[in-house]
């Protein structure tokens, strides 16, 4: 992990055994250029996540490239949590995805099937 990265962050870290836990999809299925699938077919691993309102810019300083909205998700966000839409391809994804694991608000990052 690149502990720089990590470091620009001072919100809140949770503080459980393994916040890897949290990231509920394979991450070792995602090759370096943050891709899944075989080579003719390769994809990006879209995921979803929840946040309290407040910490939307936390989390832009973290990945600027997150899609954030009122939105349940397929995730059920609840009343007055925002949802946040992310994927792996981009630099840097494996950091940017651990950083947010860690965030004590965020309690699960699953999978994001889009439409």
């Amino acid at each position: 992990m690149d502990l720089a990265i990590a470091a620009d962050f001072p919100e809140p870290m949770a503080k459980v055994a393994n916040t890897l836990d949290k990231i509920q999809f394979p991450l070792g299925a995602i090759d370096v250029n943050g891709m899944v699938g075989p080579e003719d077919g390769k994809r990006s691993q879209s995921y979803e996540f929840c946040i309290p309102p407040q910490k939307k810019s936390a989390v832009l300083a973290i990945d600027p490239s997150l899609q954030i909205s009122p939105s349940p998700g397929r995730i059920v966000c609840v009343k007055g949590q925002l949802l946040c839409l992310g994927e792996t391809h981009q630099p840097n994804w494996r950091p940017i995805l651990f950083a947010l694991a860690r965030l004590s608000y965020i309690e699960k990052i699953v999978p994001h099937w889009g439409e």
